[in-house]
């Protein structure tokens, strides 16, 4: 029997953000918002982890405004996770910090294993996939999460 660990709302996204995704490496930055929002839901919905999130239908798929609560809290309020803007890239990168590398690692650690691997399968799973890859995806398997779709009509 798994250890159950209670975590706080935006623990989810730190030990998101810590693992590994296609590269192997911890801490690999997540390249927008929305393959970190697409990430937290999968992991709900297909995985059926108990991410605290609320999801509804928007225009690029399932969106959680607590999502960007606890985002915006983890980089302006608690200072554990960057935002950075690249050159020639529309959307932000997120990675923790050295102080969230350190807060995430111990979350991480004290995760049952079947929760690790599930992240780490989604990570690597979203992270190997094209912004539009990765919403076709998610509307196929969620037509009702699609519906508010400012990007296609879903089939």
């Amino acid at each position: 029997m798994h250890q159950v660990v209670l975590l706080d709302r935006s623990d989810w996204i730190l030990a998101y953000l810590y693992s590994p995704g296609r590269t192997g490496k911890v801490n690999e930055p997540v390249e927008g918002s929305v393959p970190l929002m697409k990430g937290l839901f999968l992991l709900q919905n297909e995985l059926h982890e108990k991410v605290p999130y609320t999801f509804k239908p928007d225009m690029y798929g399932p969106l959680s405004l607590e999502v960007y609560d606890d985002i915006n809290t983890l980089t302006a309020g608690k200072g554990e996770v960057v935002q950075e803007s690249r050159v020639g890239q529309r959307w932000k990168t997120f990675r923790l910090n050295e102080r969230g590398l350190a807060e995430a690692e111990e979350v991480y650690r004290h995760l049952p294993e079947p929760t690790r691997k599930s992240i780490l399968e989604v990570k690597t799973r979203i992270s190997s996939f094209s912004m539009t890859e990765l919403l076709d995806y998610v509307y196929e398997r969620y037509p009702d999460f699609a519906r508010n779709s400012i990007l296609r009509i879903p089939r």
